[in-house]
């Protein structure tokens, strides 16, 4: 796009007419989501729309309030779950070239969620742990404000707020 502009630019006689770039793009309807598939001529176009078998394509229910159309209902599978010696296309989100994607695909990648593959502690001990580990620490801050342990002694009484004395008032001087 930016070699057309430019050479549109650097042409002789471009003061007479405007230059003009396009960008070869697909619609948005292109890339959206059909209604959903009523039929089983529609269920099998949207299958081969999606690059997969009838047999395989199974969508969103219609009812359902997070229906997305003709797209497909794929199993949560997450990146990191799947096979990281394989030779993907795309191996940062180990995918493959035309291989459907879930509908929020975004979250499963490599750095996100992972709800595959078992845990090594139970949600229990996790839980479990982290309040122990904050209980404790609340229990060290609170035991050092109780037992102050002062770097070195005082040296000088203290010179603010001792009882009964008023460095300042509202009242009018006399």
């Amino acid at each position: 796009m930016a070699g057309q502009l430019g050479r549109c630019l650097l042409s002789k006689g471009n003061l007479h007419r405007p230059c003009f770039a396009r960008a070869a793009h697909y619609w948005n309807k292109d890339w959206c989501p059909s209604k959903f598939p009523d039929t089983a001529e529609k269920r099998a176009a949207a299958a081969k729309k999606y690059g997969m078998i009838p047999e395989d394509y199974k969508p969103f229910p219609d009812n359902d309030p997070s229906s997305y159309g003709d797209y497909p209902n794929l199993p949560e599978i997450s990146a990191e779950s799947r096979d990281p010696f394989e030779s993907y296309d795309f191996p940062y989100l180990r995918r493959n070239y035309g291989e459907p994607v879930h509908i929020q695909a975004d979250i499963y990648t490599l750095q996100r969620i992972d709800n595959n593959t078992r845990q090594k502690y139970s949600l229990f001990t996790q839980v479990a742990t982290f309040l122990l580990f904050m209980g404790g620490l609340l229990g060290a801050v609170i035991l050092g404000y109780k037992y102050p342990m002062p770097i070195s002694p005082q040296v000088a009484p203290r010179q603010l707020y001792q009882k009964g004395e008023v460095h300042y008032t509202f009242e009018p001087a006399e």
